[in-house]
């Protein structure tokens, strides 16, 4: 801060830079990110991904930039249901009325399950994506030649 700044408003601004210090501390305990690390966090992994997948050109083809988008987002959300996992564990109690209870799978857990199932079906896309820009001919373009061209 400088000279020319009220004492007060630097007092506040420290303060207010200890409570937000303390309220992330405080989610990081959680297991949740705040809407603000989600934000920073999914714009690392987007950018990561888009350095990943440079030869892709993502500015260029917009089915390439939604797909790194969907791979950014569920890896945030990926990792904060394993923060929940790893604080809650895989199964919870569960009980609908008096004499029905037992034990199943944690929400955090099919959460998880489903969003790294996409990711993984998103990563596919890129890699197939990738491999078709290389050059690299379709498997079944491949048969389809070999039955057209040796069939006869």
């Amino acid at each position: 801060m400088d000279k020319k700044t009220p004492k007060n408003e630097r007092k506040q601004t420290e303060k207010d830079k200890k409570v937000e210090k303390i309220e992330d501390e405080m989610d990081d305990s959680l297991g949740f990110y705040t809407e603000k690390q989600r934000e920073t966090r999914i714009r690392k992994v987007r950018n990561h991904l888009i350095r990943e997948y440079s030869d892709l050109n993502p500015k260029q083809n917009l089915s390439v930039e939604s797909v790194i988008n969907r791979m950014a987002f569920l890896s945030v959300h990926i990792e904060e249901q394993e923060k929940i996992i790893n604080r809650d564990g895989t199964i919870e109690e569960y009980k609908n009325g008096e004499n029905q209870f037992g034990i199943k799978d944690s929400t955090a857990s099919k959460v998880h399950d489903r969003m790294f199932n996409d990711f993984l079906k998103a990563k596919k896309q890129l890699d197939d994506m990738k491999g078709k820009d290389a050059g690299e001919e379709d498997p079944a373009e491949r048969i389809l030649n070999f039955v057209t061209n040796h069939g006869k």
